[in-house]
């Protein structure tokens, strides 16, 4: 296998300058087909200074919106389509904390979004192949 060397990391929207806002919410945006869940952070929805900013991946661009509503769960039936959502922020107690820093990054396959909390706690969205996953550190 021959190392390859990672692209630069391709950025559509404006990149938003949160260090050191406070997060008041993560909700995940997740897509449910026919009742199995295919992708669980389909759109990341992020409250930083009483703003909303959107977050998702489309194979390996970082793609970066304003929203000016909180989002909201859909669904469409005709087609098995559900799009629920899951509170990130509370359930692993992201909310209320500082954000110290962000990095996107290239990764074989994809990209990255690493979002480092002041105290420590990190959270991780990897999109390869069009697949968006995440853990908290």
């Amino acid at each position: 296998m021959t190392n390859q060397p990672l692209l630069e990391i391709d950025v559509n929207g404006q990149a938003p300058d949160l260090a050191g806002a406070v997060c008041e919410a993560i909700l995940l945006q997740q897509y449910v087909f026919a009742g199995t869940l295919e992708d669980p952070a389909n759109v990341i929805h992020l409250k930083f200074s009483g703003q909303w900013h959107r977050l998702y991946f489309d194979y390996g661009i970082v793609f970066w919106r304003l929203s000016d509503t909180a989002p909201e769960a859909w669904s469409d039936t005709d087609e098995q389509w559900d799009n629920p959502l899951f509170d990130l922020g509370a359930t692993a107690d992201l909310a209320g904390l500082q954000l110290d820093r962000y990095a996107m990054t290239s990764i074989h396959g994809g990209s990255e979004v690493s979002f480092m909390f002041v105290g420590g706690r990190t959270v991780v969205f990897k999109s390869i192949n069009d697949h968006t996953s995440y853990h908290v550190i």
